[in-house]
């Protein structure tokens, strides 16, 4: 992923990828735990490595946020 049309199709609506994003980053909100190996029905077609960045930069995104209630220490889970 280079591009921000990667993750919006037809800003400021997502594509594949920026939906993808959004389903790990509110599953890494809701569980408190990363979204690492975590398959998804609209992931099919993604590329399994660009499925598992994805999962990184929501875990990474969300347990650094304040608000989420997480140890705020990266790689570290609940």
């Amino acid at each position: 992923m280079t591009k921000r049309s990667e993750l919006f199709n037809d800003v400021p609506h997502q594509g594949r990828l920026g939906s993808l994003l959004q389903d790990c980053c509110a599953f890494a909100a809701l569980y408190h735990k990363p979204p690492a190996g975590m398959e998804l029905e609209r992931d099919k077609g993604i590329a399994p490595d660009q499925s598992a960045a994805l999962q990184k930069i929501a875990w990474g995104t969300v347990s650094r946020y304040p608000p989420s209630g997480l140890p705020n220490e990266p790689g570290k889970e609940k």
